[in-house]
């Protein structure tokens, strides 16, 4: 079943193990390594799986937010990486993008 986009809710396990997952793919698009990324918030959409918009803690008092498709099969390589924004602050708001 086809949803609107959830409320945000906080990062869980389950939610930093899609980030460590895409992580590779974060740094290529932001074009920088980044040593550490904490999942700290989320809001998520059924569509043809699940899209994640995650706000992702990459230093200090910097964030990105990810889009991430999540396709509905339990085999390895199921997550994409659709989209990154940079410059993001903790209070910014997770909006679709």
């Amino acid at each position: 079943m086809f949803g609107g986009l959830s409320k945000t809710l906080d990062a869980n396990e389950e939610i930093q193990k899609i980030v460590e997952q895409v992580k590779d793919g974060v740094d290529k698009k932001a074009d920088k390594c980044f040593l550490n990324l904490q999942a700290i918030q989320y809001r998520f959409q059924n569509v043809d799986g699940k899209l994640y918009y995650i706000k992702v803690r990459t230093g200090d008092d910097n964030y990105v937010h990810l889009k991430v498709l999540q396709k509905p099969s339990d085999k390895p390589g199921n997550l994409e990486l659709m989209a990154i924004q940079n410059n993001h602050k903790r209070p910014d708001p997770i909006e679709p993008f």
